[in-house]
C-alpha cells in the first residue's frame, strides 16, 4: 500500500505582492514625511508671529510711555500734538522739513482692514523749569526733572534740575504758567519706507536724532478723539499699527496692537 504524502504551499510572498508592499510603504513614508515637514513648518511659523507680535507690544508700550510725557497745548499759535498725513505737517510745524517726508509704500487694496492714509503725530515734551517759578519754590529743581540728562537748545546748555534763562527762545510756557515745553526740540513718529523698501514706524525729533520703533508696518495711525467721532476720551490719543509680516516661505502675516494713552494735563492723570 502506497501513502501519498500530501503537498505544501511553499510560504512567502510573491514579487507582485513584495512589489505592492513596497509602493503602499513609500507612499506611506512620504505622507508621514509631508505632516512632519508641515508641522514643523507651522511651528516655525508661529514662532516668528509670536516672536514680532511681543516686539510690536514693546515698541508700543515705549510709544504710550513716550506720549503720556506729552500734552495737549496751544504753543505760538498751534496746537499740539499735531497729526501729520501721510507725511506732510501743516504750515507752521516744520519749518525745517525733519518731520516731512514721502509717504510710505503700500501694498493693500481697498477692503483690507489695513488700508487707509497713516496718520503720524508731532508733540512736544516738558523741559526745564524756568528761573522765576524755581525762585518761588527752591526745591523744585531737585524734584524736577530728577535724573534728566543734559538738555541742550539753541542758546544754551541745561543740566538736570537747572533753571532755565530767561527768554530763552527754544521754550515756551504754558498758559497757566507753571509747564515748560520745549517747542525748540519737536518729536514726531511716523511711517518711513526705507532704503530696503520695508516700512519703518520712526521716532524723529527735530535736533536729528531717529529711532526706529517697529518694522514690516502696513499702516500706522494715531488719532485723538475729535477724528474718531468723540470714540476715544478727550486729551488722549489712539495708537495703531498694522502690521504684514512676511515669513521665509513667502506667506504675509497680518496682526495689529493698539493702544489708547492719556496726554499729561488731561484730567485724572
Amino acid at each position: 500500500m502506497k501513502l501519498r504524502g500530501t503537498q505544501r504551499k511553499s510560504a512567502g510572498f510573491t514579487v507582485l505582492e513584495l512589489a505592492i508592499g513596497v509602493v503602499l510603504l513609500l507612499v506611506l513614508s512620504g505622507a508621514v514625511m509631508q505632516t512632519l515637514d508641515s508641522m514643523k513648518r507651522m511651528a516655525l511659523v508661529g514662532n516668528v508671529q509670536a516672536q514680532a507680535q511681543r516686539e510690536a507690544q514693546r515698541s508700543l508700550e515705549l510709544i504710550v510711555e513716550d506720549l503720556r510725557r506729552s500734552g495737549q497745548v496751544t504753543l505760538a499759535g498751534l496746537e499740539y500734538p499735531h497729526f501729520i498725513v501721510d507725511g506732510t505737517p501743516g504750515a507752521g510745524f516744520d519749518e525745517d522739513e525733519v518731520h516731512t517726508h514721502v509717504p510710505a509704500t503700500k501694498t493693500a487694496v481697498d477692503g483690507d482692514l489695513d488700508f487707509g492714509p497713516d496718520v503720524g503725530i508731532l508733540f512736544v515734551h516738558p523741559a526745564l523749569w524756568p528761573a522765576e517759578i524755581l525762585g518761588l519754590d527752591p526745591e523744585q529743581a531737585q524734584r524736577w526733572p530728577h535724573g534728566r540728562p543734559v538738555l541742550t537748545t539753541d542758546s544754551a546748555v541745561y543740566g538736570a534740575g537747572e533753571a532755565i534763562e530767561p527768554g530763552d527762545p527754544d521754550f515756551l510756557v504754558e498758559l497757566d504758567g507753571r509747564v515748560v515745553w520745549n517747542v525748540g526740540n519737536t518729536i514726531s513718529y511716523t511711517l518711513r519706507t526705507d532704503l530696503t523698501g520695508t516700512n519703518t514706524l520712526v521716532r524723529r525729533e527735530a535736533n536729528g536724532a531717529q529711532r526706529v520703533m517697529a518694522r514690516n508696518v502696513e499702516r500706522a495711525t494715531f488719532e485723538d478723539s475729535e477724528a474718531t467721532g468723540f470714540s476715544i476720551p478727550l486729551n488722549a490719543v489712539r495708537v495703531r499699527l498694522f502690521f504684514r509680516l512676511p515669513d521665509n516661505h513667502g506667506k504675509i502675516h497680518r496682526f495689529q496692537v493698539e493702544a489708547t494713552v492719556r496726554l499729561r494735563n488731561s484730567t485724572g492723570v
